[in-house]
Protein backbone atom coordinates (compact mmCIF):
# COMPACT_ATOMS: atom_id res chain seq x y z
CA UNK A 1 0.00 0.00 0.00
CA UNK A 2 1.08 3.47 -0.89
CA UNK A 3 -0.06 6.37 0.86
CA UNK A 4 0.80 9.92 -0.76
CA UNK A 5 0.01 13.18 1.07
CA UNK A 6 0.29 16.18 -1.21
CA UNK A 7 -0.20 19.32 1.18
CA UNK A 8 -0.34 22.75 -1.01
CA UNK A 9 2.74 24.29 0.98
CA UNK A 10 5.02 21.09 -0.22
CA UNK A 11 3.57 20.39 -3.37
CA UNK A 12 0.94 20.81 -5.80
CA UNK A 13 -2.96 19.34 -6.06
CA UNK A 14 -4.68 18.43 -8.57
CA UNK A 15 -8.15 18.15 -8.21
CA UNK A 16 -9.87 15.27 -10.15
CA UNK A 17 -13.44 15.94 -11.56
CA UNK A 18 -16.00 15.62 -8.67
CA UNK A 19 -20.10 15.93 -8.67
CA UNK A 20 -21.76 19.06 -8.26
CA UNK A 21 -23.21 20.41 -4.86
CA UNK A 22 -26.22 22.49 -6.79
CA UNK A 23 -27.19 25.68 -5.65
CA UNK A 24 -31.23 26.55 -5.91
CA UNK A 25 -32.36 30.30 -5.78
CA UNK A 26 -35.87 30.59 -4.95
CA UNK A 27 -37.69 33.51 -4.74
CA UNK A 28 -40.33 33.38 -2.41
CA UNK A 29 -42.58 35.35 -0.05
CA UNK A 30 -44.02 34.34 3.79
CA UNK A 31 -47.85 35.32 2.61
CA UNK A 32 -47.95 34.10 -1.27
CA UNK A 33 -50.56 31.35 -1.27
CA UNK A 34 -48.79 29.26 -4.17
CA UNK A 35 -45.28 29.81 -1.97
CA UNK A 36 -46.28 27.41 0.18
CA UNK A 37 -46.41 24.56 -2.34
CA UNK A 38 -43.09 25.54 -3.38
CA UNK A 39 -41.85 25.08 0.30
CA UNK A 40 -43.32 21.52 0.17
CA UNK A 41 -41.80 20.84 -3.34
CA UNK A 42 -38.60 21.51 -1.35
CA UNK A 43 -38.92 19.46 1.16
CA UNK A 44 -40.17 16.67 -0.57
CA UNK A 45 -37.48 17.01 -3.08
CA UNK A 46 -34.52 18.15 -1.39
CA UNK A 47 -34.47 18.92 2.08
CA UNK A 48 -36.29 15.61 3.87
CA UNK A 49 -34.01 13.27 0.99
CA UNK A 50 -30.49 12.13 0.61
CA UNK A 51 -30.37 15.45 -1.71
CA UNK A 52 -29.90 17.67 0.83
CA UNK A 53 -26.30 17.11 1.06
CA UNK A 54 -26.02 17.91 -2.70
CA UNK A 55 -28.24 20.82 -3.05
CA UNK A 56 -27.94 23.89 -1.26
CA UNK A 57 -31.37 26.07 -1.39
CA UNK A 58 -31.30 30.23 -0.58
CA UNK A 59 -35.00 31.53 -0.11
CA UNK A 60 -34.30 35.36 -1.23
CA UNK A 61 -38.14 36.99 -0.15
CA UNK A 62 -39.43 39.03 -3.23
CA UNK A 63 -41.88 42.03 -2.56
CA UNK A 64 -45.13 40.36 -3.29
CA UNK A 65 -47.13 41.45 0.13
CA UNK A 66 -44.34 44.24 1.53
CA UNK A 67 -45.49 43.07 5.14
CA UNK A 68 -43.36 39.99 4.83
CA UNK A 69 -40.87 40.82 7.84
CA UNK A 70 -38.13 38.82 6.32
CA UNK A 71 -38.42 40.98 2.81
CA UNK A 72 -38.79 44.19 4.92
CA UNK A 73 -35.19 43.32 6.19
CA UNK A 74 -33.48 43.22 2.93
CA UNK A 75 -35.74 44.89 0.40
CA UNK A 76 -32.95 45.67 -2.51
CA UNK A 77 -30.65 42.69 -2.31
CA UNK A 78 -32.84 40.22 -3.35
CA UNK A 79 -33.87 42.23 -5.93
CA UNK A 80 -29.95 42.74 -7.27
CA UNK A 81 -30.08 39.00 -7.26
CA UNK A 82 -33.02 38.58 -9.66
CA UNK A 83 -32.41 40.92 -11.95
CA UNK A 84 -28.27 39.14 -12.60
CA UNK A 85 -30.40 35.68 -12.81
CA UNK A 86 -32.41 37.46 -15.61
CA UNK A 87 -35.30 38.79 -13.95
CA UNK A 88 -38.14 37.84 -11.52
CA UNK A 89 -42.01 39.09 -12.14
CA UNK A 90 -43.84 37.26 -9.60
CA UNK A 91 -43.79 33.86 -6.50
CA UNK A 92 -42.58 31.48 -6.27
CA UNK A 93 -39.61 31.75 -8.95
CA UNK A 94 -36.72 29.01 -8.79
CA UNK A 95 -33.80 28.91 -10.04
CA UNK A 96 -31.51 25.75 -10.63
CA UNK A 97 -27.93 26.29 -11.27
CA UNK A 98 -28.71 29.87 -12.09
CA UNK A 99 -30.55 28.66 -14.68
CA UNK A 100 -34.78 28.95 -14.32
CA UNK A 101 -36.61 26.14 -13.58
CA UNK A 102 -40.40 26.14 -14.87
CA UNK A 103 -43.14 23.45 -14.59
CA UNK A 104 -44.31 21.42 -12.67
CA UNK A 105 -42.08 19.89 -9.52
CA UNK A 106 -42.69 16.33 -10.43
CA UNK A 107 -39.86 16.20 -12.07
CA UNK A 108 -37.44 18.14 -9.76
CA UNK A 109 -35.82 14.60 -8.48
CA UNK A 110 -34.94 13.97 -12.02
CA UNK A 111 -33.44 17.07 -12.77
CA UNK A 112 -31.51 17.62 -9.68
CA UNK A 113 -30.39 14.28 -9.99
CA UNK A 114 -28.86 15.02 -13.22
CA UNK A 115 -27.06 17.95 -11.86
CA UNK A 116 -25.55 16.07 -8.99
CA UNK A 117 -24.07 13.39 -11.11
CA UNK A 118 -22.55 16.18 -13.26
CA UNK A 119 -19.22 16.42 -12.79
CA UNK A 120 -17.21 19.70 -11.58
CA UNK A 121 -14.05 21.12 -12.39
CA UNK A 122 -14.26 22.46 -9.49
CA UNK A 123 -13.88 22.59 -5.10
CA UNK A 124 -14.75 25.33 -2.75
CA UNK A 125 -14.33 25.01 1.07
CA UNK A 126 -15.53 28.17 3.49
CA UNK A 127 -14.98 29.07 6.53
CA UNK A 128 -17.69 31.69 8.29
CA UNK A 129 -16.60 32.93 11.56
CA UNK A 130 -17.36 36.14 13.84
CA UNK A 131 -16.68 38.80 16.16
CA UNK A 132 -18.39 41.18 18.54
CA UNK A 133 -19.03 43.51 15.66
CA UNK A 134 -17.93 41.38 12.12
CA UNK A 135 -18.85 38.27 9.96
CA UNK A 136 -15.22 37.02 8.58
CA UNK A 137 -15.64 34.37 5.06
CA UNK A 138 -12.72 32.76 4.43
CA UNK A 139 -12.88 30.23 1.40
CA UNK A 140 -10.25 27.93 -0.75
CA UNK A 141 -11.01 26.95 -4.00
CA UNK A 142 -9.33 24.62 -6.59
CA UNK A 143 -10.15 23.69 -10.29
CA UNK A 144 -8.35 20.69 -12.40
CA UNK A 145 -7.57 23.19 -15.64
CA UNK A 146 -7.01 26.40 -15.82
CA UNK A 147 -10.03 27.73 -18.48
CA UNK A 148 -12.45 29.86 -17.84
CA UNK A 149 -12.83 32.64 -15.49
CA UNK A 150 -15.48 32.36 -12.63
CA UNK A 151 -16.49 34.22 -9.97
CA UNK A 152 -17.32 33.74 -6.22
CA UNK A 153 -20.74 34.49 -4.92
CA UNK A 154 -21.09 34.33 -1.37
CA UNK A 155 -24.44 35.10 0.74
CA UNK A 156 -25.76 34.85 4.28
CA UNK A 157 -28.76 33.19 5.23
CA UNK A 158 -30.39 32.36 8.33
CA UNK A 159 -32.75 29.63 9.44
CA UNK A 160 -35.49 32.04 10.53
CA UNK A 161 -39.13 30.77 12.37
CA UNK A 162 -42.01 33.26 11.49
CA UNK A 163 -45.41 32.12 10.35
CA UNK A 164 -46.65 34.19 7.28
CA UNK A 165 -50.31 34.18 5.89
CA UNK A 166 -49.71 31.36 3.51
CA UNK A 167 -48.94 28.92 6.62
CA UNK A 168 -45.31 28.56 6.40
CA UNK A 169 -43.34 28.59 9.55
CA UNK A 170 -39.31 27.12 9.02
CA UNK A 171 -37.85 29.99 6.54
CA UNK A 172 -34.67 27.83 6.49
CA UNK A 173 -32.36 29.23 4.49
CA UNK A 174 -33.52 33.10 3.96
CA UNK A 175 -31.28 35.06 2.69
CA UNK A 176 -30.23 37.87 5.10
CA UNK A 177 -26.98 39.92 3.27
CA UNK A 178 -25.16 39.96 0.43
CA UNK A 179 -21.35 38.81 0.73
CA UNK A 180 -20.06 39.42 -2.67
CA UNK A 181 -21.86 41.38 -5.41
CA UNK A 182 -24.53 39.61 -6.69
CA UNK A 183 -22.10 38.92 -9.76
CA UNK A 184 -19.20 37.89 -7.86
CA UNK A 185 -16.08 38.48 -7.00
CA UNK A 186 -13.01 37.03 -9.34
CA UNK A 187 -11.15 33.74 -8.31
CA UNK A 188 -7.15 35.12 -8.71
CA UNK A 189 -5.82 31.14 -9.40
CA UNK A 190 -2.18 30.64 -8.82
CA UNK A 191 -0.12 28.30 -10.56
CA UNK A 192 -1.27 25.18 -8.46
CA UNK A 193 -4.67 26.10 -9.67
CA UNK A 194 -5.59 27.57 -5.92
CA UNK A 195 -7.56 30.62 -5.07
CA UNK A 196 -8.41 31.74 -1.75
CA UNK A 197 -10.23 35.24 -0.73
CA UNK A 198 -11.01 36.77 2.69
CA UNK A 199 -14.38 38.81 2.92
CA UNK A 200 -15.63 40.48 6.20
CA UNK A 201 -18.57 41.61 6.51
CA UNK A 202 -20.72 44.21 9.68
CA UNK A 203 -23.17 42.33 11.93
CA UNK A 204 -26.22 42.84 13.02
CA UNK A 205 -28.23 42.21 15.76
CA UNK A 206 -31.54 41.35 14.24
CA UNK A 207 -29.15 37.65 13.01
CA UNK A 208 -29.07 34.74 15.05
CA UNK A 209 -25.66 33.53 14.77
CA UNK A 210 -26.74 30.18 15.58
CA UNK A 211 -28.63 29.68 13.02
CA UNK A 212 -26.34 31.39 10.14
CA UNK A 213 -24.52 30.15 7.50
CA UNK A 214 -22.62 31.15 4.43
CA UNK A 215 -23.50 29.60 1.48
CA UNK A 216 -20.95 30.33 -1.90
CA UNK A 217 -20.81 29.18 -5.18
CA UNK A 218 -18.13 29.22 -8.56
CA UNK A 219 -20.48 30.97 -10.62
CA UNK A 220 -19.92 31.43 -15.14
CA UNK A 221 -20.32 35.12 -14.96
CA UNK A 222 -21.29 34.95 -18.31
CA UNK A 223 -23.83 32.26 -18.19
CA UNK A 224 -24.89 32.52 -14.49
CA UNK A 225 -24.30 28.87 -14.50
CA UNK A 226 -23.63 27.77 -10.57
CA UNK A 227 -20.69 25.65 -11.47
CA UNK A 228 -20.28 24.63 -8.21
CA UNK A 229 -21.51 25.51 -4.20
CA UNK A 230 -20.70 24.93 -0.55
CA UNK A 231 -22.22 25.95 2.60
CA UNK A 232 -20.81 25.86 6.82
CA UNK A 233 -22.27 27.55 9.58
CA UNK A 234 -20.93 30.05 11.14
CA UNK A 235 -18.01 29.95 14.12
CA UNK A 236 -17.17 32.20 16.86
CA UNK A 237 -13.64 33.69 16.44
CA UNK A 238 -11.34 32.96 19.64
CA UNK A 239 -9.40 35.98 21.12
CA UNK A 240 -5.91 34.82 21.99
CA UNK A 241 -3.58 37.35 23.72
CA UNK A 242 -0.41 35.05 23.85
CA UNK A 243 1.33 34.88 20.22
CA UNK A 244 3.20 31.53 21.41
CA UNK A 245 0.20 29.69 22.76
CA UNK A 246 -1.13 30.62 19.55
CA UNK A 247 1.07 29.09 17.45
CA UNK A 248 1.70 25.78 19.48
CA UNK A 249 -1.16 25.94 21.54
CA UNK A 250 -4.70 23.20 21.01
CA UNK A 251 -6.20 23.47 17.69
CA UNK A 252 -9.45 22.34 16.33
CA UNK A 253 -9.17 20.65 12.75
CA UNK A 254 -12.13 19.78 10.25
CA UNK A 255 -11.43 16.58 7.23
CA UNK A 256 -13.92 18.49 4.98
CA UNK A 257 -14.99 16.40 1.59
CA UNK A 258 -14.97 18.13 -1.78
CA UNK A 259 -18.56 18.19 -1.29
CA UNK A 260 -18.35 20.80 1.86
CA UNK A 261 -19.39 17.80 4.03
CA UNK A 262 -17.28 16.88 7.38
CA UNK A 263 -15.77 13.64 7.34
CA UNK A 264 -14.06 14.10 11.07
CA UNK A 265 -13.88 16.64 13.61
CA UNK A 266 -10.89 16.59 16.29
CA UNK A 267 -9.60 18.64 19.07
CA UNK A 268 -7.01 19.41 21.11
CA UNK A 269 -4.23 19.08 18.61
CA UNK A 270 -0.82 19.82 19.94
CA UNK A 271 0.86 19.73 16.84
CA UNK A 272 2.22 21.73 14.16
CA UNK A 273 -0.24 22.13 10.91
CA UNK A 274 2.02 19.36 9.23
CA UNK A 275 1.88 16.51 11.76
CA UNK A 276 -2.12 17.80 12.32
CA UNK A 277 -2.57 16.90 8.55
CA UNK A 278 -0.65 13.73 9.15
CA UNK A 279 -2.93 12.28 11.86
CA UNK A 280 -6.07 13.27 11.01
CA UNK A 281 -5.71 11.88 7.53
CA UNK A 282 -3.58 8.94 7.95
CA UNK A 283 -6.75 6.24 8.07
CA UNK A 284 -8.69 8.16 5.06
CA UNK A 285 -9.31 6.34 1.48
CA UNK A 286 -7.57 7.75 -1.42
CA UNK A 287 -9.43 10.63 -2.19
CA UNK A 288 -9.60 14.25 -2.18
CA UNK A 289 -10.04 16.33 0.76
CA UNK A 290 -9.26 19.58 2.68
CA UNK A 291 -7.83 19.97 6.16
CA UNK A 292 -9.62 23.17 8.23
CA UNK A 293 -7.25 23.87 11.05
CA UNK A 294 -8.41 26.73 13.51
CA UNK A 295 -5.86 27.61 15.90
CA UNK A 296 -7.05 31.00 17.88
CA UNK A 297 -8.06 33.56 15.59
CA UNK A 298 -6.10 31.79 12.59
CA UNK A 299 -7.87 29.24 10.49
CA UNK A 300 -5.80 27.55 7.54
CA UNK A 301 -7.25 25.09 4.73
CA UNK A 302 -5.33 23.14 3.16
CA UNK A 303 -6.32 21.11 -0.10
CA UNK A 304 -4.52 17.15 0.08
CA UNK A 305 -5.05 14.60 -2.44
CA UNK A 306 -4.84 10.68 -0.76
CA UNK A 307 -3.70 7.57 -2.85
CA UNK A 308 -3.44 4.72 -1.58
Amino acid sequence: MRLFLAIFLCATFIASAQTSTVLVDVFTNSHCSPCAGMHNAVSASITSTFRANNVIVVHNHWRTYVDDPIYQANMTQPVERASWLGGVSGTPTVFFNGARKSGSYNDWPSVLDELIATASAYTIVPVLSYTADSLILTYTATRNSPAGMPTVYGVLVENVTYTGRNGVSEHDGAMRALLTPVAGNPLEFNVDNVATGRIAIARQELWDLSKVRAVVSIQDPTTKKSLQAAQVEAQMATDVHDETFEASGPATADVVDVRGSIVSHHEGLLLDNVGIVSQVTRTLPSGAYFVRIVRGTSITVQPIAITR
